[in-house]
């Protein structure tokens, strides 16, 4: 192993080649930049979707205040490294990189906002039969024969305590019915758990479920009974 010293290379310590290598990818930066000027709005999607798969990527979930914490702290970094941008290659291609972490860690904290705001009870353990109550707010009439689909809110579920029960749940019926959005209605059905994905990288149905803010899907016994007739509340039937 060799070393570039300050006698075999006119002068020159080991710390210039580092600043050579440095100073290469800047220009290689800033070229690519230059090449993209046109297009450089189409990029702010890329980076901060690459934000919001690290968040999704994570097998745990991180403080809240991590995410709002680091996009701070990159934003007020970009907006002191404004004065740079015109200042020289280095300082050009640390403005711009430091712009892409911060849509990133954009992407990341969006996704875990969201995460919050959607946050709904879901269904730890089957319910069969349970008794319950709730307003329709969605009905999807399956092909002939198939039976029809029903999403129901506002609920009141047996057994289940009002900071249990889940905003929503979808329940498969057999027959057609005649019933409308915004009916509130009650119907013995069986309740499962959103599935968990059948192997590794598979569809996360979970995660669906989640942000749809379904808390439990199942089937009923028997046809939905009308308690009350009501309005669809700006909802519309399919």
């Amino acid at each position: 192993m060799s070393f570039v010293t300050a006698d075999n290379n006119n002068g020159y310590g080991p710390h210039w080649h580092d600043e050579s290598r440095v100073k290469t990818w800047c220009v290689a930066i800033q070229e690519e930049v230059a090449n993209q000027k046109e297009r450089l709005i189409l990029w702010v999607p890329v980076w901060v979707a690459v934000g919001i798969g690290l968040y999704f990527a994570l097998p745990f979930e991180p403080p809240f205040f991590v995410g709002v914490g680091s996009v701070s702290i990159a934003v007020a970094l970009w907006a002191l490294l404004w004065p740079l941008r015109d200042a020289g290659i280095m300082g050009h291609a640390a403005w711009l990189l430091i712009g892409i972490l911060a849509l990133s860690i954009s992407g990341f904290t969006s996704a875990q906002l969201r995460t919050i705001i959607v946050k709904t009870p879901i269904l730890i353990k089957a319910l069969d039969p349970v008794n319950v109550e709730g307003r329709i707010a969605g009905i999807d009439r399956l092909e002939e024969g198939q039976g029809t689909r029903i999403i129901l809110d506002r609920l009141e579920i047996e057994r289940l305590s009002p900071a249990q029960t889940p905003k929503t749940v979808r329940l498969k019926l057999r027959q057609n019915i005649n019933n409308h959005v915004g009916d509130r209605v009650s119907v013995l059905a069986g309740l499962n758990p959103p599935s968990a994905p059948v192997e590794p990288y598979a569809f996360d149905f979970q995660r669906y479920a989640y942000f749809q803010k379904l808390g439990a899907f199942g089937f009923t016994y028997r046809a939905p009974e009308l308690i009350a007739a009501g309005k669809p509340d700006g909802m519309v039937q399919k």
